[in-house]
């Protein structure tokens, strides 16, 4: 259940309008040049209805089990839609509830048919382990997926002369560099393929700190494409657009936007990458689609200030229905 009725948010130049848009008046002040300004740092006490139902702010919740308090990201409370809150000695018993609703028993397991379907399951999982390893540039060589722990069997885009290499699901998910050259580099400095003598592109570079978003954004929507239900070739579109984010971040941070990579210092590359992380989770999930659809997505309207409208009206008007 959730407790709070008013939270408080951070103002980034988009969450200016966003906030603006719904009512609230928020403090600014005239520069130099005579412009209306919103002091670095300010933040706005809102409604909890007002928040993006998909943002990861911090909330407080009271078990609906054991009534235990303590604090929720916003988008986990908000995603079953039933207003309902589990803590973490009581998760199992959402799942309780939702297989009485489904199946008529407590458990899955205990019925033929429930048994058939998580065993669909499991062979769907498969999928979204597949592009865990391809979000990191990898390729896997094995079809089958067994657990979380075992090691699977890929081949680094970046680097395939070193042939087949061996890494879990579990290490690669956390982001840990699994191929040993790309290891290598990310150890090296500017001396590493990654810094390229300091003229890694900004946006390149901030693109690569997302993971953890893209994965829960597929997740969210249960790896399937937005536009056609399928599951093959996903990528994560950007209904904010990811240039956007990733100016908003540098506005937020009142940091410059330098050259390259190697103009900033580890505290500022660190506090950026926080920075855009959390920008992502405020302005919601991407929304999963085919790699070939997105691309003819981008091609009819442009890669700046795309809209979630423009991506009903090409699901509408341009998708090709087989």
């Amino acid at each position: 259940m959730l407790l709070d009725e008013k939270v408080e948010v951070s103002l980034g130049s988009r969450r200016i309008k966003y906030y603006e848009s719904l009512g609230y008046e928020i403090p600014k002040y005239k520069d130099k040049q005579n412009r209306l300004k919103v002091k670095k740092g300010t933040k706005l006490l809102i409604d909890i209805k007002d928040l993006p139902f998909n943002s990861n702010l911090e909330v407080n919740v009271k078990c609906d089990n054991c009534e235990k308090k303590y604090l929720k990201q916003y988008y986990k409370h908000t995603k079953y839609n039933d207003g309902l809150d589990y803590c973490i000695d009581c998760r199992f018993q959402r799942s309780k509830i939702t297989n009485l609703k489904k199946y008529g028993v407590d458990n899955a397991s205990k019925t033929d048919e429930s048994r058939r379907t998580l065993s669909v399951n499991r062979r769907k999982d498969f999928e979204s382990v597949k592009i865990t390893f391809e979000d990191m540039g990898y390729t896997l060589v094995d079809k089958e997926y067994v657990r979380y722990d075992k090691p699977m069997r890929f081949i680094c885009n970046e680097h395939p002369e070193i042939g087949v290499q061996e890494s879990s699901y579990d290490t690669v998910r956390k982001g840990h560099k699994s191929c040993s050259k790309c290891y290598y580099e990310s150890r090296s400095g500017k001396n590493s393929h990654f810094w390229q003598g300091g003229k890694t592109p900004i946006n390149h570079h901030f693109r690569s700190e997302i993971k953890e978003w893209k994965q829960d954004s597929l997740e969210y929507y249960g790896f399937k494409c937005f536009l056609t239900g399928n599951k093959d070739d996903l990528v994560v579109h950007h209904v904010v657009n990811f240039s956007n984010i990733l100016e908003d971040t540098f506005n937020e941070l009142n940091i410059d936007v330098k050259d390259s990579i190697g103009d900033y210092s580890n505290e500022e590359l660190d506090l950026i990458k926080e920075t855009l992380i959390n920008n992502h989770y405020f302005y919601g999930f991407g929304i999963p689609m085919n790699k070939d659809l997105h691309y003819k997505f981008h091609s009819l309207y442009g890669r700046e200030n795309n809209t979630y409208e423009q991506l009903i009206e090409f699901k509408n008007t341009h998708l090709e229905v087989s």
